[in-house]
């Protein structure tokens, strides 16, 4: 029996943000703490742009161990970035992401195999349909709009209920 590498977010390639905690621990001073193991310093890059702070890195899986031998991986590998507005919102200023999922487009198409492999993702939705670049624009109309006015430091999942975070 052949042991089969089972990876939830295979349509995600490098899906993953590590966990953080935010807190203040003076009257103008906030802390961010990222839980990041397995990587060292020079892998990962912190910047402070525009009243955003983002941290990004790569987190790459460990070449000792070859693919058949893994019987079982539960360890998150891949690209991340994770990025903070809290710095800017005493300026009325919002900072959102909209984390899509599969989007049906014809690049999406081409990398699944045309219409069968389409259709293999479609029945893995739980919604049942893959989101179409419409459904992206509507949701960041909305964050852009008065109605998402007291948004901010959010990321919004637009993926048929593929991911939950």
């Amino acid at each position: 029996m052949t042991i089969v590498r089972w990876d939830p977010f295979r349509e995600f390639d490098g899906a993953w943000m590590p966990p953080v905690d935010i807190f203040t621990t003076g009257e103008h001073e906030l802390v961010i703490k990222a839980e990041i193991p397995g990587m060292s310093k020079e892998n990962i890059d912190i910047t402070v742009e525009n009243f955003t702070l983002t941290i990004r890195g790569e987190k790459k899986t460990e070449q000792a161990v070859k693919d058949d031998q893994f019987h079982r991986v539960e360890r998150s590998y891949g690209a991340f970035t994770r990025s903070f507005a809290a710095l800017a919102a005493p300026d009325r200023v919002r900072v959102n992401c909209i984390a899509p999922g599969p989007i049906d487009t014809p690049r999406f198409r081409a990398m699944n195999g045309g219409d069968a492999g389409v259709e293999r993702v479609r029945k893995n939705m739980p919604l049942g349909t893959i989101p179409q670049p419409v459904e992206i624009a509507r949701v960041a109309i909305f964050l852009l709009s008065e109605a998402a006015s007291q948004i901010t430091g959010q990321v919004i999942h637009v993926n048929g209920g593929l991911l939950m975070p």
